[in-house]
């Protein structure tokens, strides 16, 4: 657990880095582990027919290795949490809104997540859900619906606390 006082440094890498022209390019190679206590890994999107988070570049993700690299990085520096932000701004309200409207899908999602971070060994996940209720796609019910995806995240965090060693972190 952290200590009282102990704070975090919270940085983001765009997979989209890669494309830049040379002079200004990045990638998970120019990352020093050390800088940051979490990384971000931007970004993965909710997928409404799995109720799962899926690659928005699968090229980048999986074939040039963006996900395994990123996550090596932890072998630098063992105490550095890796999460995939879900979202963003480019990603709307569309998907999320679909996803948290009923129950079902709000588990399925949450479940189909924790497989995902394990699958691809992050350590958790961020979610990008920029101004529920007030973007095209949303719903006025996005609100407690969204409230309801998050109690329903708490929950399962409590419960399989002993599966994952890196959820207090």
């Amino acid at each position: 657990k952290r200590e009282t006082g102990d704070k975090r440094v919270v940085c983001y890498y765009t997979n989209w880095s890669a494309y830049r022209p040379e002079t200004v390019r990045f990638t998970r190679k120019n990352i020093d582990p050390h800088l940051c206590t979490h990384l971000l890994y931007a970004f993965g999107k909710p997928d409404v027919d799995t109720n799962s988070i899926v690659s928005v570049d699968v090229y980048q993700d999986y074939a040039k290795g963006g996900y395994r690299e990123f996550n090596e990085l932890k072998e630098k520096n063992p105490k550095l949490k890796t999460m995939i932000s879900v979202g963003g701004w480019n990603e709307g309200s569309t998907r999320f809104s679909q996803i948290v409207s009923n129950s079902t899908s709000r588990a399925e999602f949450v479940n189909n997540s924790i497989a995902f971070v394990r699958s691809e060994h992050f350590d958790g996940i961020d979610l990008v859900w920029q101004y529920p209720t007030f973007r095209e796609g949303s719903s006025p019910a996005d609100k407690q619906n969204y409230a309801d995806l998050i109690k329903v995240i708490i929950l399962l965090n409590i419960q399989h606390r002993k599966k994952f060693k890196n959820l207090d972190h």
